[in-house]
């Protein structure tokens, strides 16, 4: 048995890493599984992408991927054309912030795996993964209205016409208290919103006006400009203008949007998504003149765990950009990304009536749960659509995000994510792994009196050696001298799916914390 206490040093055959991210100030902090880049047991149906092939995979047992491409973690931009001249390839892209270079190989015939692998003792590269393309908008159903018919000059406030959409069909906003926030002044003005979607049509009558430029990364002669719809309805729920022609508005109405498509006919790349986050945390990284968001919503996810996407993702926590994704429409208990990164705000979906919906996915990592059944919201070529999915209650949370950071812009993105969590509604007979900490209640963590107490995660890593993770160890929480929460190491899907990794999740500050960790003799 090996006791450790996080704050000390420790030698031993059996090596631990711990994080406790940040209990004071920035708590919650964006980290990363050391020496994984995400998977779990056979069997579980989420893809195991090592931070390098191991010696027995083949590129038929990648998951869909772009054709000839790496995405390579070097020391440097000039490692990067090193290790290009070394593979006879080219460099495509570097993200100076995170030290990531888009290598596209000469001879597309060539092994995919077998290039990775020869890197993994090269020196000055961190990991080696394929551009995966493994990402779909979480959406179960979509109605379309033929025509959006949107008149103008009411008689009566959207508010209080029991014939406007507000009063028919847009319960969201209501079940989560947005009215409360409305009514002190709340609407998310001075707020910027990254919709990191399909594109988001700009002159929509719910959208005009208040759509930035923004910005494609696979495709930037495409522009921003919506081509399937998904990413105008995202839009229009966390943001939409109030439209008193037809009673309808956005959870944040007067929040500004940045979009960022990296939807394209041919999907989504790892490549893509990674840009869009950096770009929502910092625009000027592509020559956009639009400010940096303050949220930035991800209706979207796939099966592969990519060290890139949460590099990203750490890039965004740090400069204050909270980050909102769906959870996914699996209808049970699965791992999908970027809603299972660390420090982000996963969201599953409720109904009107506060109930979980059937599709929507659960896990030990889901933290609030929002409307997304039914949801009316603006469409491509000006219509309306009424659409099912995490993927539309996503974006209510992100509106929800909107309206406290104009309320305290200094909230930092780990008090946003414990403050929604502590005040969420949970509804008896749910477990916390089907509605996380319960459907957000905007007016809740408004009236918070707690003050923001910022939580944190503890993550610990038990490995044999470089990247062979020991699944079964008995791993015990302590708090002072009581023990307080008992897990075991992954593989076993019923705890942690990650070899070798436990974590103990919203935890309050405090430097007490120690951990047991126990091995029996078969293992």
């Amino acid at each position: 048995m090996l006791r450790w206490k996080p704050a000390a040093a420790f030698a031993a055959l059996l090596v631990l890493t711990l994080v406790l991210a940040g209990c004071v100030g920035g708590l919650g902090g964006p980290l990363r599984l050391p020496g994984l880049s995400g998977g779990t047991p056979s069997g579980s149906d989420v893809s195991e992408v090592p931070a390098f092939p191991s010696d027995d995979m083949r590129d038929e047992d990648l998951g869909p991927h772009v054709p000839g491409e790496i995405l390579v973690k070097v020391d440097s931009e000039q490692r990067a054309y090193e290790i290009a001249q070394k593979l006879d390839a080219e460099v495509t892209g570097f993200l100076a912030p995170i030290n990531l270079a888009k290598l596209e190989l000469r001879d597309k015939s060539r092994s995919l795996t077998d290039t990775m692998l020869s890197l993994r003792d090269e020196e000055g590269v961190e990991y080696a993964q394929a551009n995966f393309t493994a990402f779909s908008p979480p959406v179960k159903d979509v109605k379309v209205a033929s025509v959006a018919i949107l008149e103008d000059d009411p008689e009566d406030s959207f508010l209080t016409d029991p014939e406007s959409f507000y009063n028919r069909f847009q319960y969201g906003p209501r079940i989560i208290r947005a009215p409360e926030a409305w009514s002190r002044g709340l609407t998310g003005k001075g707020v910027v919103i990254a919709i990191i979607d399909t594109g988001v049509q700009s002159d929509h009558p719910f959208l005009a006006g208040k759509v930035l430029e923004g910005y494609n990364p696979d495709r930037p002669e495409l522009g921003t400009e919506d081509f399937q719809g998904h990413g105008t309805h995202v839009a229009g729920i966390a943001a939409g203008l109030v439209h008193e022609g037809r009673g309808f508005t956005g959870i944040a109405p007067d929040a500004l949007i940045l979009p960022i498509r990296v939807f394209n006919e041919e999907g989504a790349t790892n490549w893509a998504v990674a840009v869009g986050v950096l770009v929502a945390a910092d625009p000027s990284l592509v020559g956009l003149s639009s400010p940096k968001a303050d949220v930035a919503n991800m209706s979207l996810g796939g099966a592969v765990y990519s060290l890139a996407l949460q590099d990203a993702i750490n890039f965004a926590l740090e400069r204050g950009v909270v980050i909102v994704a769906s959870m996914g429409n699996t209808e049970n208990q699965a791992v999908r990304y970027p809603a299972a990164y660390q420090g982000v705000i996963a969201v599953g979906a409720s109904d009107a009536h506060d109930d979980k919906t059937g599709f929507s996915t659960t896990g030990a990592h889901i933290s609030v749960v929002a409307p997304g059944h039914d949801i009316l919201s603006a469409y491509k070529d000006d219509r309306i659509a009424w659409a099912s999915g995490t993927s539309m209650a996503s974006p209510h949370v992100t509106g929800a995000v909107a309206l406290l950071k104009e309320y305290d812009p200094t909230l930092t993105p780990a008090e946003v994510k414990d403050l929604l969590e502590r005040t969420a509604d949970f509804k008896a007979g749910y477990t916390q792994r089907q509605i996380g900490h319960g459907r957000i209640n905007i007016a809740k963590a408004l009236d918070n009196d707690e003050g923001n107490r910022p939580r944190g995660d503890i993550e610990l890593y038990v490995y044999a050696g470089p990247g062979i993770g020991v699944p079964g160890a008995d791993v015990i929480l302590w708090r002072g001298d009581v023990p307080i929460r008992n897990v075991r190491t992954g593989g076993g899907w019923d705890t942690i799916p990650f070899h070798g990794v436990a974590w103990f999740m919203n935890l309050e500050p405090g430097d007490d914390y120690s951990i047991t960790v126990r091995l029996d003799e078969h293992v």
